[in-house]
């Protein structure tokens, strides 16, 4: 609860510290702002210029956990020598849908996994998404809700075998999940798989993982 002594002032976040300030107004509401250091901007002593860019508000939806999300893109970008893109004012849900979400979650495992075997799991997953996810495309990742996700399993269920129903919903968990270590997205909604089946998904090991269990086995033979 905000008291009488932080509104109309500008604070530090206490999770962030000074990265992500806040602005509390006589309201209620809260101004979020990403706070970095510009190298393409200089004082008169060439030191990189603080800046101080305004993200949104509370009542749009946006949390702190946004706003440091949107600093570290931020900041990705000026280390690449590329220009920020401007911060639309728009809702957090409007920002991110459950569609655009998926896209950087498969984009960042066909970037950290390369090899051919991670590569079918990948065409799987997307396979799933394409195909029995699609309804979600429409809906801001906040819009996601439990009662959705329900109706989504019951659908399913009356088309496909339980296994198939349990790996549409590992995927869109992992798609959400992906969300909160993000930032981009504040909790998951609880998602609860079909009882009485065998939800392992067949996987392979990986040629790292291959040979970390021949030097293990190497080093351990009985």
């Amino acid at each position: 609860m905000t008291n009488d002594a932080t509104k109309n002032k500008m604070v530090n976040s206490t999770r962030y510290g000074s990265i992500v300030q806040l602005y509390h107004k006589a309201n209620g509401d809260i101004t979020y702002y990403a706070c970095y250091e510009d190298p393409r901007k200089r004082d008169k002593s060439g030191k990189p210029l603080r800046i101080r860019l305004k993200i949104g508000s509370k009542s749009e939806g946006i949390t702190e956990h946004y706003v440091k999300a949107k600093r570290d893109e931020i900041i990705t970008q000026l280390r690449l020598g590329e220009i920020p893109e401007p911060i639309k004012r728009k809702r957090q849900r409007e920002l991110f849908t459950f569609k655009s979400l998926a896209e950087l979650y498969f984009e960042e495992r066909l970037t950290k996994n390369g090899d051919s075997i991670e590569s079918v799991n990948i065409k799987k997953d997307t396979s799933i998404l394409n195909n029995h996810l699609t309804g979600f495309f429409k809906y801001g990742i906040e819009d996601i809700s439990t009662d959705k996700i329900e109706k989504l399993k019951l659908e399913k269920t009356q088309k496909l075998a339980p296994k198939t129903v349990n790996n549409i919903l590992i995927v869109l968990s992992a798609i959400l999940n992906f969300g909160v270590r993000t930032g981009k997205l504040a909790a998951v909604p609880y998602i609860k798989k079909l009882n009485g089946i065998d939800n392992a998904r067949q996987r392979y090991f990986t040629k790292i993982e291959i040979k970390q269990i021949l030097e293990h086995v190497k080093t351990n033979w009985v």
